[in-house]
């Protein structure tokens, strides 16, 4: 499972919707707040985000108020447990269709 700050991430956390999400992404990537990785995995392409350096995330959290952090934690929280179980049902798929083509071959 990736644990990086995706797009997705970035506007389900803040809750905002695509259009807004990228308007901020693109702020933050302009004056370089955040820097932009690409990754493979699986076939798939992706892109995540991270401070291009650990002083800048410190700032960052220390600037943001204690319950906006604590917002923002929940919701990172509950966005992580969410895809695990989402995981874990893509897996079940994956399983149970692999159980009913060896079914099928005997």
């Amino acid at each position: 499972m990736r644990q990086g700050l995706t797009f997705e991430r970035l506007c389900h956390v803040d809750q905002i919707d695509e259009l807004a999400g990228l308007h901020a992404l693109e702020e933050l990537l302009r004056v370089g707040l955040l820097c932009e990785k690409v990754q493979t995995e699986e076939a798939l392409e992706f892109h995540e985000y991270s401070f291009p350096r650990e002083i800048i995330r410190k700032i960052v959290y220390l600037e943001t108020g204690a319950t906006r952090q604590m917002l923002v934690q929940q919701r990172i929280a509950a966005i992580i447990q969410e895809e695990k179980v989402s995981h874990r049902a893509i897996n079940r798929n994956r399983v149970g269709s692999r159980d009913a083509e060896l079914m099928n071959a005997i």
